[in-house]
């Protein structure tokens, strides 16, 4: 779990956008004009040329995140390297380029937002009544960022909710911290600070095992539902992103 985390968050793409110069010292091409009086003038045209790859990072948002959800943009290029265009695409993960959007959560069936959705599915294919209470595990939505970004703006939930996937049932509770170099904070946004974060802390609480059998036996003992989703383990784990920039402030 622990490896899939760091390996999404040390992907993270973001280009801090640089300001566009508005004078230009290069001059592409050159024209003269004979005026009435038989002196000539020259006119320069300026050509802009703007990389590619510069363009698509300028516009990632890099790493958002509070003390319950992360949301990455990352690189990450198809193994078959099988692209399609927005308007064909079948889902959210058939990729449209190389970027991607990942967000991690904790799924809960009393949640709201995609929270929620991801929780009432996963009740669903378990089996358990939907008047389970409780948190249903860390999941992950990863799909292409194009097709994420339509179905957001849509408030297109059930899609979303169908692309996402339960990865640890067992975890109960999930927390981020975000160090900044000279302490942790509790939420982060590349856009706002103009940089990554220098590091990601993970705190996940584990619960006992229980199959769904034991749950749906237990439905109706709201004594022994609390005990099942009692965290027993509290683990940490720390991710540090190579492409953040040291602190420097105020030296």
């Amino acid at each position: 779990l622990f490896r899939q985390m760091t390996l999404d968050i040390q992907s993270v793409l973001f280009r801090v956008e640089e300001e566009e110069d508005t004078e230009s010292e290069d001059e592409d091409s050159t024209s003269g004009t004979t005026t009435n009086d038989g002196t000539t003038t020259e006119s320069t045209d300026v050509v802009s040329v703007v990389d590619p790859e510069s363009a698509l990072q300028s516009a990632s948002v890099g790493l958002i995140g509070d003390a319950f959800k992360l949301t990455l943009h990352i690189n990450r290029p198809a193994r078959d390297s099988s692209y399609q265009t927005l308007a064909s695409a079948g889902g959210l993960d058939v990729r449209t380029s190389d970027l991607q959007s990942i967000t991690y959560f904790l799924a809960a069936n009393s949640g709201s937002g995609l929270e929620g959705a991801v929780g009432k599915l996963a009740l669903q294919e378990s089996g358990l009544p939907m008047t389970t209470s409780g948190p249903q595990g860390l999941a992950r939505l990863a799909g292409d960022r194009m097709a994420i970004e339509q179905a957001d703006l849509e408030a297109d939930l059930d899609t979303l909710a169908a692309t996402a996937r339960v990865l640890a049932p067992e975890v109960v509770s999930l927390q981020f911290r975000y160090f900044d170099g000279l302490s942790w904070q509790t939420e982060w946004d590349s856009v706002a600070a103009q940089r990554l974060p220098n590091a990601v802390e993970i705190t996940i609480g584990l619960r006992r095992m229980v199959s769904a059998e034991e749950r749906l036996a237990l439905q109706f003992d709201s004594a022994a539902r609390a005990a099942m989703d009692e965290v027993i383990e509290n683990r940490r784990h720390v991710v540090s992103l190579p492409l953040a920039e040291p602190y420097a402030e105020g030296l």
